[in-house]
């Protein structure tokens, strides 16, 4: 005859699963607490540097070398080489009749 014991071992069950879902949720949080953690310490790092750069002292001023201000980049006409004529956009373009592409569009 049957004891009565199939409630008994399905409270047990539940009670156990209860168990297993706390114990995950507990894992959760202290995953989550771990990460919150991590991420604070970033952020107070990132911060700390910010502030120093904020609060650094300026750099010195640069020292007097050049006579005047001058472009980085020479050109032929900086050197005193003249320019091609007809060397302009026009001549380089790819777009239009008598561009170095050779292609031709006609207009609309």
């Amino acid at each position: 005859m049957c004891g009565g014991g199939g409630q008994r071992q399905a409270a047990q069950q539940a009670e156990d699963a209860r168990r297993r879902q706390e114990q995950m949720a507990r894992q959760q949080e202290e995953q989550q607490r771990q990460q919150f953690e991590q991420q604070m310490a970033l952020q107070r790092q990132a911060a700390a540097e910010q502030r120093a750069i904020a609060t650094a002292p300026p750099p010195p001023a640069p020292e007097k070398v050049a006579i005047s201000a001058a472009p980085a980049i020479e050109t032929g006409s900086d050197l005193g080489i003249p320019m091609r004529i007809g060397m302009g956009r026009r001549k380089l373009r790819t777009d239009v009749a008598g561009g170095t592409g050779g292609l031709s569009i006609p207009a609309a």
